[in-house]
């Protein structure tokens, strides 16, 4: 049971950390005036 909690919790700590890294990455783009294409 506490396992299943500790993977939701780094999960959640996880997809905190993607967002935060897609909107600095945005912002990068943004300020540069550069959009790379995937």
């Amino acid at each position: 049971m506490q396992f299943i909690i500790r993977m939701d919790i780094y999960a959640f700590k996880l997809t905190i950390d993607l967002k935060q890294y897609l909107v600095s990455l945005r912002m990068f783009e943004t300020r540069f005036g550069f959009r790379k294409e995937v």
